[in-house]
């Protein structure tokens, strides 16, 4: 019962954080207005997060969390059904069900949070070391932190322009386009 009360609280603060910064902007948005907006106390508030940026933490934390945990799946199979997947483009596909399971979320971060994209940039090139990794543990390291880093930055782009434009870039296209993709740069190293 706790912890369904202590979410239910949490969902508050965070629809009230999202509207106030969708109207004012990060900067300018107040613990004060945030608790007046999700009808909670100052203490409450504080029982959760230690500032409003604190907010914007948890929430990364989780969905990255959330991507994590598919990843871990993915990756645990054998190199071989691991490469033919990673080429049909599964990864691509569990990544964006995470993103749309999480829609609101994620289109606040990266419309909203400056540096949003450099963590996820950062957070995408990990797992996608861990994946060239383990379908080719021979690899040159620094080969494979680079090639990381580029699809990477693609990947970043391609859920920006999803995101942004669901319509003009369907998931069809950016699964299309995420296969090509990993298909030119990852079948240089398997």
């Amino acid at each position: 019962m706790y912890e369904r009360k202590k979410q239910i609280t949490k969902n508050k603060i965070m629809t009230a954080f999202m509207q106030l910064v969708q109207q004012k902007g990060l900067q300018t948005v107040r613990v004060t207005e945030i608790v007046n907006a999700a009808k909670i106390s100052r203490g409450t508030f504080y029982q959760h997060y230690d500032d409003k940026y604190a907010i914007i933490e948890e929430q990364q934390k989780d969905l990255f969390q959330l991507i994590e945990e598919q990843h871990r799946l993915f990756i645990d199979q054998p190199e071989e059904e691991l490469r033919k997947q990673l080429l049909d483009g599964k990864l691509v596909n569990l990544i964006l069900d995470v993103l749309d399971d999480n829609d609101e979320i994620v289109e606040f971060l990266f419309k909203n949070v400056d540096g949003f994209m450099n963590s996820a940039g950062r957070f995408f090139e990990k797992i996608n070391l861990k994946t060239l990794l383990k379908i080719n543990p021979l690899v040159n390291v620094k080969r494979a932190d680079i090639i990381a880093a580029v699809i990477s930055t693609a990947l970043i782009k391609l859920i920006e322009l999803y995101i942004s434009d669901d319509k003009t870039y369907s998931r069809e296209i950016i699964l299309k386009e995420s296969r090509e993709l990993i298909r030119v740069n990852v079948l240089t190293i398997v």
